[in-house]
């Protein structure tokens, strides 16, 4: 029981699976994935569709892409936005129920004032996203 056991990404078995990150929480099935991230005064709501790359024992190599709507109402400002994200990352499986996943792209955001609507911000931005998955 003191030995590690390490899962075989090509090997598990299960396509439902709950992502944990900061400040994020997700909820992932198969291929599709539901993502919502909560930060003071800002909110973001999205989505992702993930394609498999390469397994090796206990490493999954994947690409994929990423859409969110973002709401922000700050003491400053408010209004919403949205990015796109194109990313490629690997997820590391500690057992057949526990991995740990990193991901990183180029994400392109734009973001608008609700109160003034010829203020925004348009522009590319490197993301990292890292989180636990729980395997279902």
């Amino acid at each position: 029981m003191l030995i590690p056991s390490f899962a075989f990404a090509e090997n598990h078995g299960s396509s439902l699976s709950l992502g944990l990150g900061y400040p994020y929480v997700s909820l992932r099935y198969g291929a599709l994935e539901a993502k919502a991230a909560f930060e003071e005064g800002v909110n973001v709501y999205g989505g992702r569709l993930y394609l498999n790359l390469k397994s090796k024992n206990e490493v999954k190599f994947f690409t994929g892409i990423e859409y969110d709507l973002i709401n922000f109402d700050t003491e400053d400002i408010k209004g919403n936005g949205t990015v796109f994200l194109p990313f490629i990352g690997g997820e590391y499986f500690v057992s057949n129920k526990l991995s740990l996943s990193l991901d990183f792209g180029p994400g392109y955001i734009k973001l608008k004032d609700a109160e003034y609507s010829n203020v925004s911000v348009v522009g590319w931005e490197w993301i990292v996203n890292l989180g636990i998955w729980i395997y279902f």
